[in-house]
């Protein structure tokens, strides 16, 4: 049996070298936080002070684990809403959306095609002449209200035929020319007639008369401008009488609701196509800023940038400009803001100073920073928005982003 003395030395010993251990390794966390406590540049920012641990008492419930975002519910198929059906023959469609608020109709008949949407005490009728079922064009567009100052195309009346125009794009066949009329009509009405301004009325044999020209005549080019997002581009239109008027503008810039794209302002939800760009809608843009509508004196204008916004294709993405931009590391919801500027020979700088290098391929962007953090995220169909994570110099920390596109200019 050891003696007591040397048992108490030997205590005494292993208690020192507890002491002198537990403060280094105490260092060692503190650094490694250190390390990883990340601003969005990847830059170490002030390290917290260290919390002691109590364990929990027997009336301590245990803490819950956070939930990282809200949870993500997907809509069933079976609840998408479809739109009704009261006729669906070759010669006549007609139905109603599934909340009823408006009324549609195509139907053919002495060589005429009529599409009708009758909502809000209002009907926006389209006229079509044709020689085949396939080969048409529009002779007038026209709004009839049942009572005076009606003459337009509320916000309201275009959301409630944005909705239609998802319900019908789940049932409409492509290949009836009757149903396919329907749908572009709704089309043109949804996404190239400015909403809150005088109507007017679209009447494209009247110019064509005039001139000594067939009154069915359909456009065969358009003018692809995608090269010309972020650049000032000069836009020529003209009035009834003929005179020609000049205007300057920035393409595609976020911030004067994206000159040139073929659609009102940036955005529509449902079109097909979010990114076109053609020197006909710029034209179309213009013209009905400078007179206030969309047709009347832009009824040339309309009929031009129409076939562009029928079959152009959509533009490669674009980032070159100013995006705000907010960053959450671990996901936890504690964000932080900052604006990026991306500039064209793909340098970038933050807000806060730092800067690197960004990559782009189809809507993917990679932005890496001169520390060593990295963003990586999907650009959005419209070209408005980025979501993505971001991943710390030593990959131990990871965080998400999201990104709003503010202005193609990068001064």
């Amino acid at each position: 049996m050891m003696p007591l003395k040397n048992l108490i030395s030997w205590k005494v010993l292993a208690i020192a070298l507890v002491l002198q251990i537990v403060p280094a390794y105490a260092q060692v966390d503190r650094d490694d936080v250190g390390e990883e406590i990340l601003d969005d540049a990847g830059e170490e920012m002030d390290i917290p002070p260290i919390e002691t641990y109590t364990p929990p008492t027997a009336k301590t419930k245990p803490e819950k684990k956070e939930k990282v975002g809200p949870a993500v519910k997907r809509k069933s198929r079976r609840n998408r809403k479809h739109a009704i059906f009261f006729e669906r023959f070759p010669r006549s469609v007609r139905g109603t959306s599934s909340n009823q608020k408006v009324m549609f109709s195509a139907t053919e008949n002495s060589g005429k095609i009529v599409v009708s949407f009758i909502l809000n005490g209002k009907e926006f009728r389209f006229v079509y002449g044709y020689t085949s079922l396939k080969e048409k064009a529009i002779e007038n567009i026209q709004v009839t209200p049942d009572s005076t100052g009606q003459d337009i195309k509320t916000s309201a009346d275009n959301t409630i035929l944005a909705s239609l125009r998802m319900e019908l794009r789940r049932d409409i066949n492509r290949l009836d020319p009757l149903e396919n009329d329907l749908l572009s009509s709704l089309d043109l009405l949804v996404d190239m007639i400015q909403a809150d301004l005088p109507f007017g009325k679209f009447e494209s044999n009247k110019a064509e008369e005039q001139r000594g020209k067939t009154q069915s005549v359909k456009p065969k080019k358009y003018d692809d401008i995608c090269a010309e997002r972020g650049h000032t581009r000069t836009g020529t239109f003209d009035d009834d009488n003929g005179n020609v008027y000049k205007r300057n503008q920035i393409i595609g810039d976020p911030a004067s609701e994206c000159w040139g794209r073929c659609g009102t302002t940036c955005f529509q939800r449902g079109q097909i196509r979010k990114r076109q760009y053609t020197d006909q809608c710029f034209s179309h843009d213009l013209c009905a800023d400078h007179f206030g509508g969309s047709f009347g004196n832009c009824t040339d204008e309309f009929e031009d940038a129409r076939y562009g916004y029928e079959v152009s294709s959509n533009c490669a993405f674009y980032v070159v400009g100013k995006w705000a931009l907010t960053h959450d590391w671990e996901c936890n919801g504690t964000t932080g803001t900052k604006t990026i500027t991306h500039y064209s020979d793909h340098r970038f700088m933050s807000s806060s100073g730092t800067g690197g290098t960004w990559t782009l391929n189809g809507n993917q962007i990679v932005r890496v920073y001169s520390s060593g953090t990295r963003y990586a995220g999907a650009i959005s169909e419209s070209n408005l928005k980025t979501e993505g994570t971001m991943t710390s110099p030593s990959g131990r920390r990871r965080g998400c982003f999201i990104e709003v596109y503010i202005t193609t200019r990068t001064n």
